[in-house]
């Protein structure tokens, strides 16, 4: 094994989409870093399970534990909203207060039993539908700059998410100190801050350059007890544009992540080995 970098920051969101939290140390359980996107909005109107791609708004609320989760289940959280305010999960008029906050109705919901596939279907669209609901998706200019979309397992065009997580495409995402860095050469104009890109775990990759972790594609990453799989590079969306907790809107940076990154930026990955790592540790590549 060799030695790759340390980790410089460790982050969980509770509520998919919003802003989360930043950890000193962290679990990885079989489906990523335990807490992590453990409730999600659903629009009230379609029942379909939406992150910020669908409605914007939802990237500017926070949403924080309001004690260490364990297990399975969703522990309750504390969601700040854009005008200050707090509401508990576990508020009656939660599901209303953030409504109101982002301007669609829509209703919080805790991790859902996985022997129900049709809570995570994706709604039923024609296939003249598809192909623009997929260009928004991706905040490409048209169906001619869709990355391949043979790329992502097949589950990805059924499901929001895998029945049982509210993840997109994997359990957990990590994002290089290089890989920034190179972007930022790219366009220093824009500000390429680890938070907007929503990452589980950041490696600081000293001084090397460029986009590293796509050479670790089929090895294991290994911090502390635990051990990470490197899937795939992780294909950037329209997320990465939206105004979020402490962050302009800025859609350079997607234009810059599809010329210079040939759409990616970062890695997805899988849990190898369970067990826990924290701020500091060394990671070694398998």
């Amino acid at each position: 094994m060799e030695q790759i970098g340390t980790v410089k920051s460790l982050w969980r969101y509770p509520v998919k989409s919003m802003a989360g939290e930043a950890l000193s140390q962290a679990t990885l359980w079989t489906r990523g870093l335990r807490g992590d996107r453990r409730w999600v909005l659903r629009d009230s109107v379609s029942g379909e399970l939406w992150s910020a791609r669908n409605h914007h708004p939802i990237a500017t609320l926070h949403a924080r534990y309001l004690a260490p989760p364990h297990g399975e289940e969703s522990a309750a959280v504390e969601i700040t909203l854009p005008d200050g305010s707090t509401v508990r999960s576990d508020a009656p008029d939660v599901s209303a207060r953030i409504s109101s906050a982002i301007g669609h109705a829509v209703t919080l919901e805790p991790i859902h039993d996985e022997a129900d596939p049709a809570f995570y279907r994706r709604l039923a669209r024609s296939e003249a539908e598809m192909l623009p609901y997929l260009v928004e998706q991706f905040g490409r200019d048209g169906p001619h700059e869709l990355p391949p979309l043979d790329a992502f397992p097949p589950e990805t065009m059924e499901f929001v998410s895998s029945p049982g997580v509210y993840h997109d495409v994997a359990s957990l995402h990590v994002l290089t100190t290089a890989s920034l860095a190179h972007m930022a050469q790219q366009r220093p104009e824009s500000l390429w801050d680890e938070r907007r890109f929503r990452p589980n775990v950041v490696i600081d990759t000293g001084t090397a350059t460029g986009l590293v972790e796509n050479d670790w594609v089929g090895r294991t990453l290994v911090a502390g007890s635990a051990r990470i799989g490197v899937t795939m590079p992780a294909v950037r969306c329209a997320f990465t544009t939206l105004a979020q907790v402490g962050l302009p809107k800025d859609v350079k940076i997607l234009r810059t992540i599809v010329q210079a990154g040939n759409h990616c930026l970062g890695t997805y990955n899988s849990v190898a080995g369970t067990g826990t790592l924290q701020v500091g540790d060394a990671v070694w590549l398998d």
